[in-house]
């Protein structure tokens, strides 16, 4: 009689030569099936590999090629851009906006048309333009956007929206001047709007990031006593 210990190494050996069976199976089924299916596989390769290098090419010939063409051609763009006749410029700023779309350039250009359609007191039309560039505040260009954009709100009736964008501004760009301006627009709105108190409280931001003894910080002073007040006497 086999001892339990020989019986127990006896079926392990047997499970692990079923397990080998099962896969040398399931390896000359598959072996089967790719041959029944060269044509297919290849295909699939081939087109693997076709957007494989597309994305290649794309990522490092064409963006390159196209940004310097972009920067090339909106310096172009630019210097004959004549904010006098608006229509004129919209057609080639949207034109030039849509063929480099993508690029810097392309924000730049909508940053330029924005800024007619504000010049010619059209900020309804400003809004979609600027919607259309990425509100990336931490950048220049798009903390840049952010401020039209929260102006165009404000000017087209919507007062809210314009001091929400503000405040994003505000609490994402880097930048100290971004934040300020976009603070200070915000308040004047509020003020302007009747909300003493929500006015104060941006000023008071701004207080705190004021540096003792300046100019600066004594007119921000002079903001939150006076919004204070106004907010007390609207009571």
């Amino acid at each position: 009689m086999a001892s339990p210990s020989v019986a127990s190494r006896s079926k392990q050996i047997s499970r692990v030569a079923e397990t080998d069976d099962v896969v040398m199976a399931r390896a000359l089924e598959f072996a089967a099936w790719a041959k029944r299916h060269a044509r297919i596989i290849m295909i699939v390769a081939g087109l693997t590999a076709a957007v494989v290098g597309g994305l290649v090419w794309y990522y490092w010939v064409y963006k390159p090629q196209q940004a310097a063409r972009a920067g090339v051609e909106f310096m172009r763009l630019e210097s004959r851009v004549d904010p006098a006749n608006p229509a004129l410029a919209e057609r080639d700023l949207n034109d030039f906006a849509r063929r480099f779309d993508g690029t810097a350039e392309a924000d730049q250009a909508r940053l330029l048309l924005a800024r007619i359609h504000l010049q010619a007191n059209a900020p309804k039309k400003a809004v979609p333009v600027l919607q259309q560039v990425e509100a990336d505040y931490e950048r220049p260009l798009g903390a840049q956007a952010g401020l039209l954009l929260g102006a165009a709100q404000a000017e087209s009736g919507d007062r809210e929206a314009g001091v929400r964008t503000f405040l994003a501004v505000a609490d994402k760009s880097e930048s100290s001047f971004y934040r300020e301006e976009a603070l200070t627009r915000a308040a004047i709105i509020r003020q302007q709007a009747g909300n003493y108190a929500g006015a104060a409280e941006l000023w008071r931001r701004l207080l705190q990031d004021a540096k003792e003894g300046t100019l600066q910080r004594s007119v921000y002073e002079m903001r939150v006593a006076e919004a204070e007040g106004m907010a007390l006497g609207k009571k």
